[in-house]
């Protein structure tokens, strides 16, 4: 086979007196890409080189196509050849549609034709034991789900569940039938089937007994609870922290009005037991000043604005006295002021004397002196009066003296 036409422009068939091969490169040899030596910048450039390397990357070229070419031949003649699928492609393969042996997933049944569902919904009548369900593609198997919701209450003691028609199963809940009323309406739950029953999944408040507040006690906290009922006629009344229902007691501050006849005095107004704020009125007016009358004086003000002031003209605080020549004076900040008189006996350097009232915590100081009758303005008694502390109690005072005095006056300070 001569070389091709369209190469002979570039490669001309003679060049000078040199005629060119007609034949074109060889490509009969093997495939081989093993061995073939580098050109360097010193070879000739010879044609026959060249022809020999071009030799053998023509021959590969070839060799690859003839492999290709066999390789599609090969196919064609697959596909033409009746005996090769004598039947055809059948079958799942050949629909590619669905799984050739259908699953369960958690019950459900899948061949790859449908989704999916493990829900439906449950209207058998609230007293009828046996509920049913549909749920296309169901299969009763250990582990099997189902997701239902119940549009009425059951009221059936130990209730069954059948689903999709696969039998009827007892409905329990942990481990027990499940009790009347805890499958409410409009509520879906979660069941699995453990082969035998199916199980309610999750809990449930079964808990519906509540017990009223434990009341408090002066010693114990209680604890919260229902309210109790009151009974009947205690409308008006509050719950205590003691669990009763009672009135609260009387705690109201407000002014009691008391009108009187005439022109009226503060000294004729009177108050009902338990009100502390007082208004006084007469028939034409009312009366701002209100005098109180007990240990000293107390006086409640009112001014044109309702402001209230009470002013008290007991300035000394005093708490109880006796005014006698053996007396005391007893004030509100707990101090005590007691005197009297005592005697020396011709036979004795002491003298004890009784304290009017007994001191509540001590004596603090007791003074004791000599008297005289007259209007003398010297004295011939020299003997000293000394107050004896480790004989003195909260009850008692002594006084100690060198010589008989007679009459003495003392004085004492304590709490």
């Amino acid at each position: 086979m001569a070389y091709l036409d369209r190469w002979k422009t570039i490669f001309p068939e003679t060049v000078g007196s040199e005629a060119r091969p007609s034949a074109p490169i060889d490509d009969s040899l093997d495939f081989n890409t093993d061995g073939f030596p580098q050109f360097i910048a010193s070879d000739p450039v010879r044609y026959d080189l060249q022809n020999a390397f071009l030799m053998q990357l023509f021959s590969n070229d070839a060799r690859l196509g003839e492999l290709l070419d066999t390789i599609d031949d090969a196919l064609e003649n697959h596909k033409a050849d009746t005996a090769a699928h004598a039947n055809g492609i059948s079958g799942n393969a050949g629909s590619a549609t669905k799984l050739k042996n259908a699953r369960s997933i958690d019950g459900a049944s899948f061949n790859g034709t449908a989704d999916i569902v493990h829900f439906g919904s449950c209207s058998t009548a609230a007293g009828t034991v046996a509920k049913t369900v549909a749920c296309a593609g169901f299969t009763l198997v250990t582990g099997a789900l189902i997701f239902v919701k119940f549009t009425v209450t059951n009221t059936a003691a130990n209730p069954t569940l059948n689903v999709d028609s696969t039998g009827a199963k007892a409905i329990q809940y942990r481990g027990s039938a499940i009790a009347a009323g805890h499958l409410a309406a409009n509520r879906t739950y979660a069941f699995v089937y453990d082969g035998t029953s199916y199980q309610l999944i999750g809990d449930i408040d079964t808990n519906t007994t509540y017990s009223n507040m434990t009341a408090a006690t002066a010693s114990a906290a209680g604890e919260a609870g229902l309210v109790p009922a009151p009974a009947a006629g205690k409308q008006a009344s509050f719950l205590r922290g003691d669990g009763t229902w009672q009135v609260p007691t009387d705690t109201d501050t407000h002014w009691t009005t008391h009108l009187y006849a005439g022109s009226g005095s503060a000294a004729n107004a009177s108050t009902s037991n338990g009100n502390t704020k007082i208004t006084v009125t007469d028939n034409s007016s009312v009366r701002n000043s209100v005098t109180v009358k007990g240990s000293g004086a107390t006086t409640v003000t009112s001014d044109a604005s309702g402001n209230i002031t009470i002013a008290s003209t007991n300035t000394n605080n005093i708490s109880g006295q006796s005014l006698n020549a053996n007396g005391y004076i007893k004030f509100n900040n707990g101090l005590i002021i007691q005197w009297g008189n005592a005697n020396f006996s011709s036979s004795s350097n002491y003298v004890e004397k009784d304290f009017p009232i007994t001191f509540s915590n001590d004596c603090f100081i007791a003074c004791c002196t000599d008297s005289v009758t007259g209007t003398q303005t010297t004295s011939s008694h020299t003997e000293s009066v000394v107050w004896n502390t480790g004989a003195t109690t909260k009850a008692k005072v002594r006084f100690v003296s060198a010589g008989n005095l007679g009459l003495c006056h003392w004085i004492a300070f304590g709490n």
